[in-house]
């Protein structure tokens, strides 16, 4: 065999792990076919903090309003954005150098399993005792008509200027995360979803009173509706719900 273990995905759940397997002496490739580290490096966990960090920061200072709070806190979200789009550029980079200090062996590509101990990227095949797929998730579009007007996560961290009004389908973790972005920058925004609750996972009691402060800051929660379609007019998509 080639390798003990072929990760395909190089996100935090492959290479920490993988790194730790090394050091046991265990032989190990990493393949991923996009940006080292994954989503939460380059496009998740990582552009959301730089991002929220300023808004978290006036959501606190907001409640010392009248009792030592002095002028305004505003954000510049272009200015955030281009040194969000600075330090995410490091990333993978500064990966690629951990993997190689790690003692990481790593492709560039597409993994294909073509059996239980067979990887194949790009002309090359890697055998293996063990393979792990790690290659996260991606978001589930609505097979609606005018789905092409949709955006994803991704879209929303690397926006250049932030919408005066948005909607967001469903209220999960990221969902509410960018509500309360939407809040804090004072725009307003629907949000759409399914079910009868936000945050189905969550303490509901802590969950509602999430709610009603965002509901306070001009985000309104609109619960048990379908999106049917997306309709574009003048630039914006329009959805009909029932």
């Amino acid at each position: 065999m080639d390798y003990d273990i072929i990760y395909i995905g190089s996100g935090n759940a492959a290479w920490q792990g993988a790194r730790f397997l090394r050091k046991q002496g265990l032989k190990i490739l990493i393949i991923e076919e996009s940006l080292y580290g994954g989503t939460c490096a380059n496009r998740g966990c990582n552009s959301k903090a730089l991002l929220d960090a300023p808004y978290e920061i006036k959501a606190l200072t907001d409640n010392f309003e009248g009792v030592g709070k002095s002028g305004n806190f505003e954000v510049n979200w272009p200015d955030l954005m281009e040194f969000k789009r600075k330090r995410i550029a490091n990333m993978a980079p500064f990966l690629d150098g951990k993997f190689k200090e790690y003692d990481l062996d790593v492709d560039h590509g597409k993994g294909v399993i073509l059996d239980e101990h067979t990887v194949q990227v790009n002309d090359k095949k890697y055998t293996t005792e063990k393979i792990v797929i790690a290659t996260g998730l991606k978001p589930r579009i609505p097979d609606i008509k005018g789905k092409e007007y949709l955006h994803d996560s991704t879209d929303f961290l690397d926006i250049e200027n932030l919408p005066k009004h948005t909607i967001i389908l469903e209220a999960g973790f990221v969902g509410m995360e960018f509500a309360s972005i939407l809040a804090e920058a004072g725009l307003e925004a629907d949000v759409i979803v399914r079910g009868d609750m936000a945050l189905r996972h969550f303490h509901q009691p802590y969950v509602q009173n999430v709610i009603e402060k965002l509901k306070q800051k001009n985000i309104r929660f609109h619960f048990k509706e379908n999106v049917t379609e997306i309709i574009k007019s003048d630039d914006v998509a329009i959805e009909n719900v029932e």
